[in-house]
């Protein structure tokens, strides 16, 4: 579900703007605001492969964008505490100011299933699209990002991903 509803959120357009985009534009919050911030961010979210790089501090993750080439500097306790460096996943990152946080919809995929991926987008946005990132429009941008679920998911990605709670947490009764 959670990869549907951040497909919905953020490829799904209506008039021309994703949900993320009308609230901004009917419901802004004050400037300055953390809701403002986040939105913000929301606004340049982007979905890619990612590789873990390595674990850094208390709660940080370095990713490598495998098709843009940037690093992102990631925040997430629980993915601190699990994932193991070289690790691919299939994700929307939401870019803040000090670090960037993942839409919560990740699939797992190996180093073949990302050329298995590539491969597949070919046909759709021609060779070397990985140059061409900004040029993309909404439009492809979303059968992306649909071809990429739709492949991974046929390849059984969720029945990898396993949700644990930080060390040291107890879940709420």
């Amino acid at each position: 579900m959670a990869i549907l509803s951040d497909f919905a959120i953020y490829n799904c357009r209506e008039g021309g703007r994703n949900a993320v985009e009308k609230f901004m534009a009917e419901a802004p919050p004050p400037p300055g605001s953390l809701e403002r911030t986040i939105l913000e961010g929301m606004l340049r979210a982007r979905y890619s492969l990612f590789a873990v790089e390595r674990i850094t501090g208390a709660v940080g993750i370095e990713m490598k964008d495998l098709w843009r080439g940037d690093t992102v500097r990631l925040a997430d306790r629980g993915f601190h505490d699990t994932a193991p460096r070289g690790l691919c996943l299939a994700t929307r990152i939401i870019p803040l100011p000090q670090f960037a946080i993942t839409g919560g919809a990740a699939l797992p995929l190996t180093i073949a299933d990302a050329g298995n991926v590539e491969r597949a987008l070919t046909p759709l946005l021609g060779r070397n699209f990985q140059a061409r990132w900004h040029t993309l429009t909404s439009a492809k941008e979303a059968n992306m990002v649909a071809l990429i679920i739709r492949k991974l998911l046929a390849q059984g990605a969720t029945e990898h991903i396993l949700y644990e709670m930080p060390k040291g947490t107890e879940p709420e009764r």
